[in-house]
């Protein structure tokens, strides 16, 4: 996709921290058919007024809008996004999920997502030896020595509560915290662009090509009911879309003085940090309900969703590509800030004794299994191609 076709498209410059949430304008109230729709999920997360703050529920909620009303004033993306309405979910696990009706499309970030993704960078930042480049690491109180006692088996935030009392006391503070919340933001927003991504790639109506009786969700966590290689093949492909989207963003930018970030490779070795530990997260969710997928080292395609460790080599390739698209030194630029990055999360996982496939899967196991889910993927690129819904 060239890059022409991307830049310009948003006036909103996601790196400045004067970024007011609340001056959104509401979308159309559809509030009632998102609760029928997410019913079974646990139906409309009702926001309190103190969680419209900066980087709480009510402050993301306004952010997805905001790109929402961009997608639809964009060309590129208004046809598949002009019905598109989300909202956030009252559920406490770390998912999101999309269905949608007629030209209408309902995109849910669950509550535990915004929470869980929060607490854990946070807790990531309460530590002094993890990242201490950033902020005033001597200033952080060290409350626990590790996580290898945390219940990876639970949710984020009831793991916490393997954790010392007093915990929520204890988290990041001071620029360490600013920091916690960038990543949580990029995370977020990494979960958001890929639910918009099965939406307007058109993974639904793919799916009910596959099987007449696909249900109406496209679900990150409940079972599948698509053969493995499909499913797969999918969730790379909204991994991709929402990669190649927020690259493109940072490339586009236009960093002043007053941006969060001087440069796309500084707002890049952040993302990176994110992604990576995004779908460590992920391969620890995954883990509740196929305990291979989780700590396995070993890539496979017998599951609903990629590997977490092919999930971010395709994370990686995607950006290189796009940044290609830009020019030879956004591609240097760009590996440059992913390597520092991945460095960090490494030893951030050997401080904290994190338990992840995705730093002990072995590299040609994972280039191996990547080329081969991507070949096995070609067959179906017709019928991927003829059920989006981009213009």
């Amino acid at each position: 996709m060239p890059a022409n076709e991307l830049t310009s498209q948003f006036v909103f410059d996601p790196w400045f921290p004067a970024y007011d949430a609340s001056a959104v304008p509401r979308m159309p109230l559809r509030g009632a058919l998102f609760k029928k729709f997410f019913e079974p999920y646990g139906g409309r997360y009702n926001i309190k007024p103190e969680e419209n703050a900066a980087l709480f529920p009510g402050w993301f909620k306004r952010r997805y809008w905001d790109y929402l009303r961009k997608m639809q004033q964009s060309g590129l993306y208004s046809r598949a996004t002009r019905g598109a309405y989300v909202d956030l979910v009252d559920n406490p696990q770390l998912n999101a999920a999309v269905t949608g009706i007629r030209k209408s499309a309902f995109i849910g970030v669950f509550k535990g997502a915004v929470w869980d993704l929060g607490y854990f960078f946070q807790v990531l930042l309460s530590h002094p030896d993890v990242l201490p480049e950033v902020g005033e690491p001597n200033k952080q109180v060290k409350w626990f020595d590790d996580l290898s006692a945390w219940n990876w088996n639970l949710s984020v935030g009831a793991a916490l509560q393997s954790l010392p009392k007093d915990s929520v006391a204890s988290l990041a503070k001071g620029e360490r915290a600013v920091f916690a919340g960038y990543l949580t933001m990029f995370a977020l927003d990494f979960v958001f662009f890929h639910e918009i991504g099965h939406w307007c790639l058109g993974h639904d109506k793919f799916a009910r090509k596959i099987r007449k009786d696909f249900g109406p969700f496209v679900d990150e966590t409940g079972p599948c009911s698509l053969p493995a290689i499909p499913s797969q093949v999918i969730e790379l492909q909204a991994d991709s879309f929402a990669v190649i989207f927020m690259v493109n963003e940072w490339f586009s930018a236009l960093y002043g003085p007053h941006s969060i970030f001087k440069s796309a490779g500084e707002a890049l070795r952040v993302w990176s940090i994110a992604m990576a530990f995004t779908f460590v997260l992920f391969g620890q969710e995954r883990s509740r309900e196929i305990p291979s997928v989780g700590v396995n080292p070993h890539p496979g395609m017998l599951q609903s969703h990629p590997h977490p460790s092919i999930r971010l080599e395709n994370a990686h390739l995607e950006a290189w590509k796009t940044a290609e698209l830009f020019s030879r030194a956004a591609v240097s630029e760009f590996d440059a800030s992913w390597q520092k990055g991945m460095r960090a999360v490494a030893e951030v996982c050997n401080v904290l004794k994190i338990p992840s496939a995705v730093w002990h899967a072995d590299r040609d196991t994972i280039e191996r299994t990547y080329r081969l889910l991507c070949l096995n993927g070609v067959p179906l690129q017709d019928d991927l191609k003829k059920c989006s819904r981009m213009a």
